[in-house]
């Protein structure tokens, strides 16, 4: 889940429940007209001049197998270490597990009544960050893993989402959004100190994953009415696209050797989207999955080997594993 790659003892899905299905996605995809023609309010009307808008590029028809959904394909063997997953517990919120690459869950690392989502693991395995409306609105925790102690990091009356570790382990990105809030990209400081925007609100943002090396933030974020995934820089600088079609792509995750990203992807105009991997400069486009027109397809997430890529999928939201060839496709869990 680094660029370059990066060692981590846990992976983490990313619960569909509150935001990504809901707030984030409707407020990104209602803005996206918006963003370039400056209707609403008294926002800027243009896009920060930091943008480098390269020439768009044209989709490329897909150099692997591409999987229907009816495709029976051999069973993938369990491979890698537990990773984080969220689930809803019946007469409770959601909860953070352990879960594993048979399908079987174990602990609830979290087990509080209020929400937590969207946890994962620093890079020297001590510390789980994740987000979390115990305290009221939803902000980031950080949770020492041997004492189970949680501590807050974040304190903001909006609301706090999707954190990600630095390949250092010094700093969180995550993205603050509420209502009648433009999406911003942040980076925090582990012990809560030095909070700083990277993204400025001209349009919707949300941090995907970083560097191996810590340099670049990968972002996904509005571009000439669709969804396009960026990198910039910590600081907010050099903000330049990785892709720039007429098409929405993003989330994405980079794989662990830092050589590509799998993200979602959404023909223009289309009610679906796809899991297809690239490239960390947007060359080489394959496409790995080719659901039923219903499907959401979203949130892909690597194996720790790089071979597989877990996914949502279905009007569910259930998970997945597919292998970069788009063999191998089996169901892990139901969604939560």
């Amino acid at each position: 889940m680094r660029w370059p790659g990066k060692a981590a003892p846990l992976i983490s899905l990313r619960s569909p429940r509150p935001f990504w299905r809901s707030l984030f996605l409707a407020t990104i995809l209602a803005l996206a007209g918006w963003a370039c023609t400056g209707t609403t309010g008294t926002a800027p009307t243009t896009q920060p001049a930091s943008i480098i808008v390269p020439t768009p590029t044209t989709v490329t028809p897909p150099t692997t197998t591409v999987l229907s959904a009816s495709t029976t394909v051999p069973e993938a063997p369990p491979a890698g270490p537990p990773f984080l997953f969220g689930k809803s517990v019946p007469g409770g919120g959601d909860e953070i597990f352990l879960a594993f690459w048979d399908g079987t869950i174990g602990e609830n690392l979290t087990n509080n009544p209020a929400d937590d989502h969207r946890g994962e693991i620093s890079p020297d395995g001590k510390t789980m960050v994740f987000g979390s409306d115990r305290d009221g609105s939803t902000n980031l925790y950080l949770m020492d893993l041997d004492s189970r102690e949680v501590t807050r990091l974040t304190n903001n009356p909006a609301e706090d989402w999707g954190p990600v570790w630095s390949p250092d382990g010094s700093r969180v990105a995550f993205y603050r959004a509420g209502p009648g809030i433009v999406p911003i990209v942040y980076v925090i400081d582990a012990d809560g100190t030095n909070e700083g925007d990277v993204t400025d609100g001209v349009v919707p943002a949300n941090a995907v994953d970083w560097s191996g090396d810590g340099e670049w933030l990968l972002v996904w974020m509005v571009h000439d009415g669709a969804l396009d995934i960026f990198r910039v820089h910590p600081d907010g600088s050099n903000l330049t696209p990785v892709t720039s079609t007429p098409g929405s792509e993003g989330p994405g995750a980079v794989s662990p050797d830092g050589s590509m990203i799998a993200f979602s992807y959404a023909e223009p105009g289309g009610g679906k989207r796809d899991i297809w991997v690239m490239g960390v400069d947007g060359s080489d486009r394959r496409q790995l999955t080719d659901g039923p027109t219903e499907d959401w397809t979203t949130e892909p997430v690597w194996s720790p080997d790089g071979m597989l890529v877990i996914y949502q999928s279905g009007v569910r939201g259930d998970y997945y594993v597919v292998g970069l060839d788009g063999s191998a496709r089996r169901k892990l869990f139901d969604a939560p």
